[in-house]
């Protein structure tokens, strides 16, 4: 495994940052030093800098959101309730679909002219949306898409997290009138700090 990765990632990396400092001919027989210019043109580029806010927004979104949407539902789905386990499992089919399925799924269903999901945004709140002429449509578009993709991924991690927890302390936070959401959070501390309840 190090050896993979030293091979492909290491080393691949540490060339491509070598290779930055200079102007290198399209055949790449003549190499340039040039030191930092590279670095000052791509900064100064407009486009460069647009598309690296573009990608903030979009790192930024599924990482939070997404994290926060997983959390959530793992926190719902962790319930011990009839039926629910059928629920654990449907929950990764998402991540299970390949990405060209997730992405003709979203397309079709977020499709300006005939999509279910597009034709009830419009109905319920009046809200034209077509990812297909607006940039910042299209952004919203892909980054809901991803994180629905990645959904089941999460929760799956979290799932597994929040029923490692000692069922003593879910139970005695339960006793002192603690919701689901503050037992799982304040059990998650007292597991970290090695605490057991009275």
């Amino acid at each position: 495994m190090i050896l993979v990765v030293l091979v492909f990632f290491i080393v691949p990396s540490a060339q491509s940052l070598y290779l930055s400092f200079f102007r290198v001919s399209p055949l790449g027989n003549r190499k340039i030093f040039i030191g930092f210019e590279n670095f000052t043109d791509l900064v100064a580029n407009q486009d460069y800098l647009n598309s690296f806010l573009v990608t903030l927004q979009y790192s930024v979104f599924i990482v939070f959101v997404g994290l926060a949407i997983s959390l959530f539902i793992a926190v719902v789905a962790n319930q011990r309730l009839r039926g629910f386990s059928v629920y654990r499992v449907l929950l990764i089919w998402p991540y299970a679909l390949s990405i060209n399925i997730a992405g003709m799924i979203w397309g079709l269903m977020m499709n300006p002219s005939f999509g279910l999901g597009a034709v009830m945004l419009n109905n319920l709140t009046g809200t034209s949306f077509n990812y297909l002429n607006n940039g910042t449509q299209a952004l919203l578009f892909l980054s809901m898409a991803a994180t629905w993709k990645m959904l089941g991924y999460n929760i799956v991690f979290f799932l597994a997290g929040l029923q490692s927890l000692p069922s003593e302390l879910l139970e005695a936070a339960s006793l002192d009138g603690a919701g689901s959401w503050t037992r799982s959070k304040g059990a998650r501390r007292s597991t970290a700090s090695g605490r057991t309840p009275p």
